[in-house]
C-alpha cells in the first residue's frame, strides 16, 4: 500500500493516477473515457431506474411514508444567538417556493422559459450564469411543452431543445401524452405545462477529472434545480423535482439524437444520460 494515499485504495493500481509514468500513459484521450474513469459507468448503472426498479423503489417509498420521522438535527449544539433576520425582499422571494403536484390548465409563456433559461444562456465572455466544473458545460436542457404560449396562442405540445449559444428553442418533435409520460416520470399528479429534462455527457468532466467528474456533472445539475425553483417562486409558478424517472425510457421519448436507437455508445463517457427532471406550471386554485 502506497502509505501517501487514503488506506481505502491503491493508488499504484491505478497508472493514470501516478505521476511516475511517461505521459503517453497519462493522457486521457489515449486511455479512453471509460479508462479514465472506469467506475463512472457501474455508479450510473446501478443507480438507473426500469420498471421493475422503479416498482421496488415505489415500495420503499410507501413502507418509509408510514413510518414517524423527525428533522436531522445539525451535529453541533444550536446556535446563540441567531442570525439577523434577511431582508424582507429575501423573504419575499423565497416565501412562495413549494413542491407543486396540482397544476391549472393556463399555459406559460415563452417570455416564462426565457427566464428560467436565460442562466444556462452563453454570455459574451463566453461564461454563463451558472458555473460549471473546468468550464465544460456537460448539461444540456429538452423542453417538453404541453401547454406553451406565444402572445397568448398555446403552441402544439412539442419536445424542444435548448440552444444555449442563441438562447433559443430548436424543434425536436411532438410532444408524447402525458398519460404515457406520467408512469415512464414515476409520479401521480395531473400534467404541467411542461417538463424540463437535462441531459449530460459526462466525457468533459471524467476526461478531466476522472471519477470525480460524475459528482462535479451532479452538482451542476444540482445548481440548474435550485436556479429554477428560486426563479418559479418569483414568478409565482409552480414546480417539482422529479427524481423516480425510468432512465432509458425517458431517454427514449426524448429522441434519437440521445438514445442512440438502441445502440449502445462505444465509451460511457459519450453516452447520453438524465440527470435531472422538473415539471412546472401554474399551480391548480
Amino acid at each position: 500500500m502506497n502509505e501517501s494515499n487514503p488506506p481505502f485504495i491503491d493508488a499504484t493500481a491505478l497508472p493514470h493516477w501516478t505521476s511516475s509514468l511517461p505521459r503517453a500513459d497519462l493522457d486521457p484521450a489515449a486511455l479512453g473515457p471509460d479508462l479514465g474513469a472506469p467506475c463512472f459507468k457501474g455508479f450510473w448503472r446501478a443507480s438507473e431506474l426500469n420498471p421493475t426498479r422503479a416498482l421496488l423503489m415505489h415500495q420503499r417509498i410507501e413502507e418509509d411514508a408510514a413510518l414517524e420521522h423527525e428533522p436531522l438535527r445539525a451535529c453541533f449544539s444550536s446556535a446563540t444567538p441567531p442570525l439577523p433576520e434577511p431582508d424582507a425582499s429575501v423573504v419575499g422571494a423565497w416565501a412562495p417556493r413549494r413542491s407543486v403536484r396540482a397544476f391549472s390548465d393556463q399555459a406559460i409563456e415563452l417570455a416564462d422559459l426565457s427566464a428560467l433559461l436565460w442562466p444556462m444562456a452563453r454570455r459574451q465572455d463566453g461564461g454563463r450564469g451558472l458555473a460549471s466544473g473546468g468550464g465544460k458545460y456537460p448539461l444540456q436542457v429538452h423542453v417538453i411543452g404541453w401547454r406553451v404560449g406565444s402572445e397568448g396562442v398555446v403552441l402544439p405540445p412539442s419536445i424542444q431543445g435548448y440552444d444555449s449559444l442563441s438562447h433559443g428553442l430548436t424543434p425536436i418533435g411532438a410532444a408524447p401524452a402525458w398519460s404515457r409520460l406520467k408512469p415512464i416520470l414515476g409520479v401521480d399528479m395531473n400534467e404541467p405545462a411542461a417538463v424540463l429534462v437535462v441531459t449530460a455527457q459526462a466525457g468533459p468532466h471524467v476526461t478531466k477529472y476522472g471519477e470525480r467528474g460524475g459528482r462535479f456533472m451532479l452538482l451542476e445539475a444540482g445548481s440548474w434545480l435550485g436556479a429554477w425553483q428560486a426563479q418559479t417562486a418569483r414568478m409565482g409558478l409552480g414546480g417539482l423535482v422529479i427524481g423516480a424517472f425510468q432512465d432509458r425510457a425517458l431517454l427514449r421519448e426524448l429522441g434519437h439524437h440521445v438514445s442512440g436507437r438502441g445502440q449502445a455508445p462505444e465509451d460511457a463517457a459519450s453516452e447520453h444520460v438524465i440527470a435531472a427532471v422538473y415539471a412546472l406550471g401554474w399551480p391548480a386554485p
